[in-house]
């Protein structure tokens, strides 16, 4: 009677089991994103450099309003009313993946339109733009060097010869000169000589002669 009821409990604990099982399975939420693009194909993509848009096609495009283009700013609205590129839409980077923005992005997809992301800075918008490259966006691009580059004078962000201006980060601080100064002990731009510490001997005190 005993192995009976005990073997009844076990069955209806593996169907119970197994109807959590199922419940989950079918209430489990899929994931809202998912990559399309492999990291190899990004990385390659990323070395072709096709999703890189100069500065000064930037201005361009831009200034003829040229409607294959739409300039994304993803900076927070004060900056954008500070001060923008033309005919840019604001979506701010904390928007970037809703469902409405996706699906104006999927939009300018089918219209063949190219989406050129940019913030304050080119490292600003380096994720989102690789974020949106791995949702298998094909037009989509980065702004080089960001807005602070672009809201220069048009005559300096054309493209240059070489390494252009925009690739170039200069340190905010020399730290190899600072450390070549502290090692060659020159911190004030004078020679400073140390001079030798020689150590003194303290002298034993004689004991007092003579007792109790």
């Amino acid at each position: 009677m005993f192995h009976a009821n005990n073997s009844k409990r076990l069955t209806i604990t593996a169907i119970a089991f197994v109807l959590i099982i199922i419940v989950g399975l079918i209430t489990m939420h899929k994931p809202e994103h998912i990559y399309k693009l492999n990291p190899a194909d990004l990385v390659e993509s990323i070395m072709m450099k096709d999703g890189e848009l100069t500065p000064g096609k930037a201005v361009y495009y831009a200034e003829e309003s040229n409607p294959d283009f739409v300039f994304i700013d993803i900076r927070n609205q004060y900056e954008f009313i500070k001060g923008h590129i033309p005919n840019a839409i604001n979506i701010p980077l904390t928007e970037l993946l809703s469902k409405a923005t996706l699906k104006q992005f999927d939009k300018y997809s089918e219209d063949s339109v190219t989406i050129v992301i940019y913030g304050n800075s080119q490292t600003d918008a380096n994720a989102p733009w690789m974020i949106l490259k791995q949702l298998a966006y094909p037009d989509v691009k980065i702004l080089l060097g960001g807005f602070d580059y672009y809201s220069k004078d048009h005559a300096e962000t054309g493209d240059t010869a070489g390494m252009p201006e925009y690739y170039v980060e200069i340190p905010k601080y020399d730290y190899a000169a600072i450390a070549a100064e502290t090692s060659s002990g020159d911190v004030t731009g004078q020679d400073v000589k140390a001079e030798p510490v020689l150590p003194v001997r303290k002298k034993k005190k004689t004991v007092a002669s003579g007792g109790c």
